[in-house]
């Protein structure tokens, strides 16, 4: 492990991690003097991101992650584990909380532990307009999710099992929802279509068009 601490202005996070590629294992935090802009950090991560898997791993603490999301344009941010500070786990609600800007959202591997009646309220309270949940498991239950987000009615949801799930719960969810008269009073989610089938697939698909021309007055 290396930790960086106090980092200023003139420290160049690239080529520092590019003259460690000959030990690529090595788990890197980096932390920088608060007065110092995150603009070429960001760059940088943007580009690892868009090239797909790195050479070398680096971790970031809670307060890099509140650092680098301190932008006001910063609108998109995927999670693919927990964030943890001195006192244990982050809640997903806190970190959302210190990223007022974020529109989109997505979370890998969402415990049903981690829905408490505090997350439910932060996230119906945010600016969020698309939330994605991925590699959910067997235990998360969709119906009594979207139920404690019906006070956010517009927001895009996604759900993503993993493949080994079996979607008769989800699939019951969803016939129950087309056969209701009407429209319902949120919109309605997005899932594979592979684990749903083409015919619910294109049953929710429509139901979300008509949903969305309500919502904007054209239907």
């Amino acid at each position: 492990m290396l930790s960086l601490r106090n980092l200023t202005e003139f420290f160049d996070v690239e080529p520092f991690l590019n003259s460690m590629k000959k030990k690529p294992n090595i788990r890197t935090y980096f932390h920088f003097e608060k007065s110092v802009k995150p603009g070429k950090v960001n760059a940088y991560i943007d580009k690892l991101v868009a090239a797909g898997l790195p050479d070398s791993r680096v971790k970031l603490s809670f307060e890099d992650i509140k650092f680098l999301t301190s932008s006001k344009f910063f609108s998109e941010l995927s999670l693919y584990g927990k964030i943890v500070d001195r006192d244990g786990i982050v809640p997903y609600e806190i970190l959302l909380e210190n990223v007022p800007s974020l529109r989109q959202f997505s979370i890998y591997r969402l415990s049903p532990l981690q829905l408490t009646k505090r997350f439910f309220e932060k996230f119906c309270a945010s600016n969020l307009e698309m939330l994605s949940l991925c590699d959910l498991t067997k235990f998360f239950d969709v119906e009594s999710f979207l139920n404690s987000m019906k006070k956010k009615p517009n927001l895009h949801i996604y759900f993503y099992f993993e493949n080994s799930v079996d979607p008769g719960k989800v699939n019951a969810y969803i016939d129950k929802l087309v056969a209701a008269a009407g429209l319902p009073d949120s919109r309605p989610p997005d899932f594979d279509k592979c684990f749903i089938g083409s015919e619910r697939y294109s049953q929710l698909k429509n139901l979300r068009k008509a949903y969305d021309l309500k919502s904007r007055g054209d239907f």
